[in-house]
């Protein structure tokens, strides 16, 4: 999977496919590129949508108020007609990283490619669209659905010697999304 700026000059975005997104076909999505900030931004800007790509860059707040893009992002920009929709990586700090999660779908709306790009990214691309430049990015993500399959977790005790009636426990989820298989 890729994403590459290609307008008003060519960089490649690193991004990640979110959880459950389908993939694009073909050759990929060539499309322009319409920044909002939020679900209002985008019905006020809903006449300018129709075959672009949405970028949501909605500045972290705190991860309940911000996941919402994250989630319901490719539903609400399919709404008005977005050939895909991009999220500013829901995490309040950054070293090019994105961040991938779980998004959804909607039966009753056209589903969409749905990737997070940087938080670096997502203010350079909101920097030259609040110049007025014309934004075009070129997305590639090969994204499917796999049938469930087995998995299993760690489990261990270990008998300490001194205190060998005293229990820690330490936990940590063992996954992967589509960075990983």
């Amino acid at each position: 999977e890729s994403a590459t700026l290609l307008s008003p000059r060519k960089k490649d975005l690193p991004m990640l496919g979110l959880g459950g997104s389908v993939g694009t076909t073909g050759e990929g999505i060539t499309a322009e590129v319409i920044v909002v900030k939020n679900f209002e931004e985008l019905k006020q800007k809903s006449d300018q949508v129709a075959g672009k790509i949405v970028l949501f860059n909605a500045e972290f707040t705190s991860y309940g108020r911000t996941v919402q893009y994250r989630t319901n992002g490719a539903i609400e920009a399919a709404k008005h007609g977005a050939v895909a929709s991009l999220i500013r990586s829901v995490t309040p700090y950054s070293m090019q990283t994105p961040h991938t999660g779980v998004m959804y779908y909607d039966d009753d709306v056209k589903k969409i490619p749905h990737a997070a790009i940087t938080i670096e990214d997502a203010m350079l691309i909101q920097r030259l669209y609040d110049r007025g430049e014309t934004i075009e990015v070129h997305l590639e993500m090969n994204a499917e659905t796999l049938p469930d399959a087995e998995s299993r977790n760690i489990i261990a005790e270990i008998e300490g010697t001194d205190f060998p009636d005293e229990i820690i426990v330490l936990g940590g989820h063992i996954d992967s999304w589509d960075v990983g298989e």
